[in-house]
């Protein structure tokens, strides 16, 4: 095979999942046959992380400044591969991701290509159980809008040609970069043979609750460069159903009206639309209760994160 690959890793302090993530990462490399080079762009670490990427080949390059889109694009920048892939370090790739992930680039019209990423089902919490039920409720499409960048195949020629991830996108840059190149004519395909386990998932709720802020705080930003695509209007328009119904529900309360419980039944009900639309499959009450917190969980902090953007939002067109 003469593919040249180039594997791109974003660190900040990994120490605790790198040594892990990479020999998972060689036994695939050696599997797949092909040549290959890990390009670890590190964030400032100070921890082992650079120690443990140097040990094991890589090509390391610092960036202690800017987003994840900007280390991903300065990876890619040093990149000598044919293909790219984009790989997190608190991720473990099955021996035949590359294999598999390669084959579909085949087809010249397919673009990106990536796995699912699933918890380490080594004890579980029921926080990562329920999210996974979550997750995995509603079958994912051979070909999906966007997939994320935990791991992400893509041409080099296609990814510069599309400009790389839009730096100014704290996150959401793997959902604006799937939808510039779906614009472009090429497809996203998920390669569903294999999963990647996701190390880092949320083991509590607060953890949840943290994550899912951070998740959101590009959600704006990110809907309006993807021109406002239907299919992500709901990303946008529960979170701002929820903050706007809690938004009444404190008025409401504060005025001292009986018709507080009106917008309270609301928030409750918003996390069985998400339910609903998600498809959860669980087979007793208990689990159905726990995918059911889980859910409000994170109804609510995409709302608290979206309430940080708008005021972000507005707080730069007021300097502008």
């Amino acid at each position: 095979m003469d593919l040249y690959l180039s594997i791109i890793i974003p660190a900040r302090n990994e120490a605790k999942y790198l040594t892990r993530c990479l020999e998972n990462l060689e036994k695939a490399i050696s599997n797949w046959g092909g040549k290959a080079e890990i390009i670890l762009v590190d964030n400032g670490s100070t921890d082992r992380t650079k120690e443990i990427a140097e040990a094991s080949g890589c090509m390391i390059i610092g960036e202690p400044l800017g987003t994840i889109a900007r280390l991903r694009n300065l990876g890619a920048r040093n990149a000598t591969g044919d293909i790219i892939t984009f790989l997190d370090a608190d991720c473990l790739v099955a021996p035949e991701w590359i294999t598999y992930c390669l084959e579909a680039f085949g087809n010249e019209k397919i673009g990106i290509i990536g796995t699912r990423a699933v918890p380490n089902f080594n004890n579980p919490t029921w926080v990562e159980k329920a999210w996974y039920r979550l997750m995995s409720g509603a079958k994912r499409p051979d070909f999906p809008d966007w997939i994320g960048t935990s791991n992400l195949f893509i041409r080099k020629k296609d990814f510069f040609g599309i400009g790389g991830f839009d730096e100014q996108l704290e996150t959401a840059e793997d959902i604006n970069l799937c939808y510039a190149l779906r614009r472009q004519g090429k497809l996203v395909y998920l390669e569903q043979r294999v999963n990647t386990i996701h190390l880092r998932e949320s083991k509590t709720l607060r953890e949840l609750f943290k994550r899912e802020y951070w998740r959101g705080q590009s959600t704006l930003r990110s809907f309006s460069r993807n021109s406002f695509h239907l299919r992500e209007f709901p990303s946008v328009l529960l979170p701002l159903v929820n903050l706007l119904t809690i938004f009444c529900m404190i008025v409401l309360a504060v005025l001292g009206s009986a018709y507080v419980v009106l917008p309270l039944g609301l928030v409750a009900f918003i996390p069985v639309v998400l339910l609903v639309k998600k498809q959860v499959h669980a087979r007793s009450v208990k689990r159905v209760l726990q995918c059911y917190i889980v859910c409000l969980v994170y109804v609510l902090a995409r709302s608290c994160s979206l309430l940080h953007e708008l005021k972000h939002l507005v707080v730069m067109k007021n300097y502008a």
